[in-house]
């Protein structure tokens, strides 16, 4: 008595996966394209700018020792700013000044492999623009490209991606040679929020601050 119903759950079920093998590769590879072209100007900005890397650097260095000394299985994110970095986790502020700063020390010490960090967006980015680069060159050497197409260049990225994506960080987005630079101090950040006639209202964020200085704007 409910055969009508049947058409009714096999587009039910039918349009799910349509989504997932269609939509969701197609989305993939758009992405991928659009990262051929934006990502190697992101990249070049960065690298333009030594303090933002030496930041970058104490950040991921930062982020290092906190995952090797915390005894949980901590998530932590963050990004660099030219004033310092952000730090976003399951981390008190006595806490993440110990640990940058110890991770300061480190790389002052020579420990440069902490600059680098596994994680990074650098990677992600890096591994968007092989897979954009992958589906270019078949579609002009080929005249096409197809769900294969986009699962090999998927396949490819994946691992390509993190070990092209550490030779990025190295070369291009951060520094490790942090001699001249120290840690001011850490605090909770805080951003504006538009409200009423256009006013600014300071806000607190979940994300804490690490506010970095160079020696030499002490002297000066």
């Amino acid at each position: 008595m409910y055969i009508f119903l049947l058409p009714l759950l096999l587009l039910l079920i039918i349009l799910p996966l349509l989504f997932i093998f269609y939509l969701v590769p197609l989305t993939y590879a758009f992405q991928s394209i659009v990262a051929v072209f934006t990502v190697p100007k992101q990249i070049y900005e960065l690298f333009k700018k030594p303090l933002l890397r030496k930041n970058h650097a104490i950040e991921h260095a930062t982020i290092n020792v906190l995952e090797k000394h915390l005894a949980s299985k901590a998530v932590f994110s963050g990004y660099a700013r030219e004033d310092g970095f952000i730090i976003q986790g399951p981390v008190d502020i006595l806490t993440l000044e110990v640990a940058a700063r110890n991770a300061l020390d480190r790389l002052k010490a020579g420990e440069k492999e902490l600059a680098i960090h596994s994680s990074c967006g650098t990677g992600k980015a890096v591994g968007s623009f092989i897979s954009g680069v992958i589906i270019l060159g078949i579609f002009l050497f080929a005249g096409y490209f197809n769900i294969w197409t986009i699962i090999l260049s998927f396949l490819i990225s994946t691992f390509v991606g993190p070990i092209v994506g550490e030779m990025v960080q190295k070369i291009f987005t951060t520094i490790p040679e942090v001699k001249d630079m120290f840690i001011g101090s850490v605090e909770n950040d805080v951003e504006t929020s538009s409200m009423w006639f256009s006013s600014r209202i300071p806000m607190l964020t979940n994300r804490l601050l690490v506010k970095t200085r160079k020696y030499y704007e002490i002297v000066s």
